[in-house]
């Protein structure tokens, strides 16, 4: 079971922003895990990617968070062509909250074989929709040793329904947790407009 704690902020210069990431304890040994990490605060860095693909269409709805806040949404066909874009200004605190979500969900430890590995209910719906999300952190440290620049893609078909049938698995719960999270700012993004 996770517990919350008071999180800590440091800004450490050369654009790199550290999060301290509440405790939580690990599933197989009821041990407590601490997890920290920087962030690049570069407008070019993107440090959080979120790609819906449809089922049978194929469309792809992209979500890009980059290190000074700017979230980008892109509507793409299954070719790949841009249909249109929006963007949103998050502040510090959101885009640091963002990407909190998946650390503190263990999305920085997870290689893609050990989430499928996770499924003990495998997919029961062929068309559909699939989430790919990619994470880019300029430094992660758990349980006090330092991992160096992390970057990781994880992909997962139908991640609600997944966490549905397998509640027990922290990565699932975690890609349902940022589909969640994103929906928080789809309001604004709409108010942004095309580009």
């Amino acid at each position: 079971m996770r517990r919350a704690l008071p999180l800590g902020l440091l800004l450490l210069g050369a654009g790199t922003l550290l999060a301290l990431v509440p405790l939580s304890r690990g599933a197989d040994d009821g041990e407590a895990i601490t997890r920290s990490f920087t962030f690049s605060s570069d407008p070019e860095v993107a440090v959080l990617t979120i790609t819906h693909i449809g089922g049978l269409s194929g469309g792809r709805n992209v979500y890009i968070l980059y290190g000074d806040g700017r979230l980008r949404q892109e509507l793409r066909t299954r070719r790949g062509d841009l249909r249109e874009s929006s963007e949103a200004a998050l502040s510090y605190n959101e885009t640091r909250d963002f990407l909190e979500v998946a650390v503190a969900h263990g999305l920085l430890d997870t290689s893609p074989e050990e989430l499928l590995a996770e499924l003990k209910h495998p997919p029961a719906i062929v068309d559909a929709g699939t989430m790919v999300v990619e994470i880019h952190v300029t430094s992660y440290t758990r349980n006090d040793e330092e991992q160096g620049p992390v970057s990781n893609t994880l992909r997962l078909t139908a991640p609600r329904t997944e966490h549905a049938m397998n509640p027990e698995s922290t990565p699932i719960a975690g890609m349902a947790a940022l589909s969640e999270h994103l929906s928080r700012y789809r309001e604004r993004l709409g108010q942004g407009g095309s580009r």
